[in-house]
């Protein structure tokens, strides 16, 4: 890299710098606004109105999943005593495939007769491939920047 184009360089990375720092100085400065206007907003008769109104939507929200699980076993209970698929008006049993199997058999049985099932874990393989032996794969090193939390010395800098 020529001296200037290395200057050019630097003088881009300053300037980048300097408007990251102003625009996260900015949000900062619009958070403490946000929270202050939000902080207000809760003291009004409308925000506890709208806060009142949540309790108690949540409220039923919770009334409404107990009456659901315990409706849920009830028809549970009414077809497993009758099979009767439809216990009540308004409910229905619907029957579902469920596969139950226990993995290291199903994993084994796999490798023998349909390995094409069996799938890669990419992240334990990429976390212990230098480790293996013989393994296909090449380790690089990518860059990669890191831009540090604190730019408070870009502030005072012009653009």
């Amino acid at each position: 890299m020529t001296h200037a184009r290395e200057g050019n360089m630097g003088t881009m990375l300053s300037e980048l710098l300097s408007g990251l720092a102003r625009h996260r100085a900015t949000v900062i400065a619009c958070r403490e606004d946000e929270q202050l206007a939000e902080a207000a907003l809760r003291e009004t008769p409308e925000y506890k109105a709208l806060d009142l109104a949540r309790c108690q939507r949540k409220a039923a929200d919770v009334a409404v999943a107990g009456y659901t699980a315990d409706l849920c076993e009830a028809a549970l209970d009414a077809f497993a005593a009758t099979g009767d698929k439809a216990p009540a008006k308004g409910v229905a049993i619907k029957l579902y495939k469920v596969y139950r199997y226990e993995t290291d058999v199903a994993r084994e049985w796999c490798m023998a007769n349909a390995p094409a099932l069996l799938v890669l874990d990419v992240k334990r393989f990429e976390k212990t491939a230098e480790q293996l032996v013989g393994a296909p794969v090449t380790i690089e090193s990518e860059p990669r920047p890191v831009i540090a939390a604190d730019l408070s010395d870009y502030l005072g800098e012009a653009t």
